[in-house]
């Protein structure tokens, strides 16, 4: 059964759980593709994770994005790219996640390989998650106006952030990342 069916009757504690655990799976199985696919044992350079952040810039430019709001996410996004880089599953969503026999089972792996930005799966799960619209989760709120799915998403955010170590300025780079990329994503043709 796709996630997508029923991620919705779930409560924030439980989302929660189920994406660490999706998590834990997807993340064997990036060693698993590690170990066994040949294009994918050596991760990209910085240099070469720059030219393609540069590349997913220069799209949003020919969109129509001012060069000054350019620059500051090429500023915002470059911690992120001086990380270890993690292979990603590269579109660890709802619809791409199926749960049978008590496990987890993922598919989709078209964009498995393109991202190499950690944190970029747990940033597409947290964005894809119930309620999905009306909330700017990535977004800095007022004390006191979090709901119970913002503090979840946060909770996710934080724990990750802290067991691979990272700065505020390194988490908020790998959300820049994140939201560039995809945005890019959704301006492909078709």
């Amino acid at each position: 059964v796709s996630y997508s069916t029923f991620i919705d009757r779930r409560a924030p504690l439980d989302w929660m759980r189920d994406v660490r655990e999706i998590l834990h799976v997807s993340e064997r199985l990036m060693r698993i593709a590690r170990a066994h696919v040949p294009r994918l044992r050596e991760p990209p350079s910085e240099s070469t994770r720059r030219t393609l952040l540069d590349a997913d810039l220069a799209t949003l430019e020919a969109a129509g994005m001012p060069s000054s709001l350019l620059q500051q996410l090429r500023a915002a996004a470059a911690p992120s790219l001086e990380l270890e880089p993690e292979l990603q599953h590269g579109d660890l969503w709802p619809a791409n996640v199926l749960r049978a026999d008590h496990k987890w089972w993922l598919i989709d792996f078209a964009e498995c390989g393109v991202v190499w930005s950690p944190l970029y799966d747990l940033l597409h799960l947290v964005a894809t998650a119930p309620p999905a619209a009306g909330k700017a989760w990535y977004a800095i709120s007022e004390p006191g106006t979090d709901d119970i799915w913002l503090t979840a998403r946060r909770t996710l955010l934080s724990e990750a952030a802290r067991r691979r170590r990272l700065s505020a300025t390194q988490l908020a780079g790998c959300l820049i990342y994140y939201l560039v990329h995809l945005t890019v994503y959704r301006l492909r043709p078709g």
